[in-house]
């Protein structure tokens, strides 16, 4: 009776439990979802299939990344995510009754969930490892529910080495718990079926060198990638993977709780304590960076622009693409100083710094072949070796603008082999080798006008020299011209600036700004200043002077009226 009354709350736990994690990773972890989803390419081929199932834990790759590419939707990304989650945590509460009984520790059985869901905060952590689990872990509660010994044992031959070839490391969970089930049931049929496992796990250690020779040490363990840098943590794993047990071990040890109140208390500090943990594991600086990159790859200048303004960017990289929206948007020059800029860098990092937000401000600057080799560059630094669907479609878009209409279609049809990038490859297939659907295109037809004629050295840490060979080429390089005249402003090179700034009735605020300063230090008359510069703004800049005197120079004096401008950046900011 009371197993009755309990299970309608255990159902609504875990729904609970599912909305708030479907939640989380679709809205919280939005960003990761789709960075995650765009450095992989699933594409429906049989050279693909082939080449990702065959080695040990290539089924989880394969369903891992199948999985992920509905990643392209975050909303979907996130239930996926939820609901394995929830099968590894409904798969140990059942595994954990079959051997112990109902003792009311029902809470216990979300451990391995909270364990796994800090890690797949961390975009470097796949589904395969979830996937990996979850099998193993129902794969334990199947053994344990096979009442003919014969069976059990040729299950447990065949269960452990396939589950190893089929899913990876992931087989450890379910080794660790058929061994505590036969040990806490043991008899001499027990023995045997002990005997039965180690002879089958044992058979994973002398198949794995064969089946896999040229691999080795951790990642011969793992088999698929659930960790998709080169060294991945054996240890955390080794951990995770015992996470089954221990749980199960607990709970067969200690005492029942027939008391449903304090059943219901203990659900709720142990998913306080998992809520506490995962926010600790929480990445917001990177799901920041993510968002803006994403905002950037799908040209959505004004959502940037608006994502910054409600929240302050905590990191370089938002910088730059916060300045490249302002850019692209003509409002560099008039509201770049709402904005906290670190120096030069704020426009665009050096290339040992970063590759793939530079990318996309080379590509925008029309610096197209350049923004080809961080693309290319990018993909090539992919840890699991993937191919990253962003970067396969911008080298189509490179070679499109170019005129390499050859190597294009190559990457276009690529991408016609994927679920969700296929109508975008069929339009831009449509503009191959027809110049004058290229010309009309609002974003191909400006860059393949603006790119340069000739070749150069490009440097990425002299970032003026090569705007200006730009501009020498396309005067008309408006965004060119925005950050030559940014760098001057961010370092402080005030006389270069004067020579290259153009004179005009809607020269933006900042630029008029330095003016201003410029005629002050070179202790010229208002009268020289353009005629663009109106008195207001000269008695602004005097009234700013005359508080940092009275004030002794403290900036948060002047940051309210002032923080805006670039006579406070100028003063206040170190180089």
């Amino acid at each position: 009776m009371h197993k009755l009354k309990f299970r309608p709350i255990k159902l609504a736990v875990s729904l609970f439990v599912w909305i708030a994690l479907w939640l989380f990773f679709s809205i919280c972890n939005k960003y990761h979802l789709l960075y995650v989803e765009g450095t992989q390419m699933f594409l429906f081929t049989k050279e693909y299939l082939t080449e990702t199932i065959l080695h040990p834990g290539g089924v989880a790759d394969f369903i891992s990344r199948f999985l992920i590419q509905f990643y392209h939707y975050p909303l979907i990304g996130g239930a996926i995510i939820a609901t394995f989650l929830i099968m590894l945590q409904y798969g140990v509460e059942v595994v954990s009754r079959r051997i112990s009984g109902d003792k009311g520790l029902f809470s216990f059985s979300f451990i391995p969930l909270i364990f796994y869901c800090a890690l797949l905060c961390n975009e470097n952590y796949t589904l395969a490892g979830l996937i990996g689990m979850v099998f193993s872990v129902w794969a334990a509660w199947l053994y344990i529910n096979i009442n003919s010994q014969v069976y059990k044992r040729i299950s447990a031959l065949v269960f452990i080495p396939v589950l190893w070839l089929l899913f990876g490391g992931g087989v450890v969970s379910m080794i660790l718990l058929v061994v505590f089930y036969e040990i806490v049931t043991i008899d001499k049929h027990n023995i045997i079926s002990l005997l039965f496992i180690l002879i089958s796990s044992l058979a994973i250690f002398l198949l794995a060198p064969m089946l896999t020779p040229l691999i080795s040490g951790t990642n011969l363990i793992l088999g698929a990638r659930y960790f998709r840098l080169i060294d991945a943590p054996l240890i955390m794993f080794l951990t995770l993977w015992s996470s089954p047990l221990i749980v199960v071990l607990l709970i067969h040890l200690l005492p029942s709780i027939k008391n449903k109140v304090i059943q219901i208390i203990s659900v709720i500090l142990v998913l306080s304590g998992g809520a506490y943990i995962v926010n600790g594991s929480y990445m917001y600086l990177y799901e920041e960076v993510f968002g803006y990159l994403n905002l950037v790859q799908n040209r959505k200048w004004e959502e940037v622009i608006e994502k910054a303004k409600k929240r302050k960017p905590s990191s370089m990289l938002a910088t730059n693409c916060i300045n490249l929206a302002l850019g692209e948007t003509g409002q560099m020059g008039e509201k770049m100083f709402d904005f906290f800029q670190y120096g030069n860098s704020s426009l665009m990092q050096d290339y040992k710094d970063d590759i793939l937000f530079s990318g996309e401000i080379l590509f925008n600057l029309g610096l197209i072949n350049e923004a080809q080799r961080y693309a290319y560059e990018s993909m090539e630094s992919i840890p699991d070796q993937q191919k990253g669907v962003i970067f396969v479609k911008r080298l189509a878009e490179t070679n499109l603008v170019a005129g390499r209409d050859e190597v294009a279609s190559k990457y276009l049809r690529i991408l016609g082999k994927t679920l969700f990038y296929k109508q975008w490859s069929q339009d831009r297939l449509k503009l191959v080798g027809d110049s004058v659907l290229i010309s009309e295109d609002p974003v191909y037809g400006h860059l393949r006008k603006i790119q340069p004629d000739s070749n150069f050295v490009f440097m990425s840490g002299s970032l003026p020299q090569m705007l200006e060979i730009l501009l020498r080429q396309h005067p008309d390089n408006h965004l060119a011209y925005d950050y030559l005249m940014a760098s001057c402003l961010l370092t402080k090179s005030l006389g270069i600036f004067a020579e290259k700034v153009r004179i005009s009735s809607t020269m933006p605020r900042h630029y008029k700004e330095a003016l201003v300063l410029l005629s002050c230090l070179n202790h010229q008359s208002p009268d020289m200043l353009p005629s663009c510069v109106k008195s207001s703004m000269i008695d602004d800049f005097e009234n700013f002077i005359t508080k940092y005197n009275a004030i002794g120079g403290n900036p948060a004096e002047l940051q309210g009226q002032y923080g805006k401008t670039y006579w406070y950046y100028i003063t206040y900011t170190k180089m």
